[in-house]
């Protein structure tokens, strides 16, 4: 996955903002990383699993966060940011 460079570049979506800290710790590990599983998402942020989940269905349901299935392992999903214009 490609690390994301443009730092100066960041800005919070409001949903984001207005976020618990789970959901805006989610948001910034999958902008660092340019995508991540839920295992990587746990690892960076020692976040429990409910609260990973309840993050990410925020973020997918908000249109902030899309998911697609690893090509390696079909098993797990991969969680990248929307690309906004």
């Amino acid at each position: 996955m490609a690390t994301n460079d443009a730092h100066d570049d960041f800005t919070i979506p409001d949903v984001v903002r207005d976020a618990s800290t789970s959901t805006t710790l989610t948001y910034a590990i999958l902008y660092r990383q340019g995508g991540a599983t839920r295992s990587t998402i746990r690892e960076k942020t020692g976040l429990s699993d409910s609260s990973i989940t309840r993050a990410l269905e925020q973020l997918t349901t908000h249109g902030v966060v899309s998911a697609r299935y690893d090509p390696r392992d079909a098993r797990r999903k991969i969680y990248e940011l929307e690309v906004r214009e």
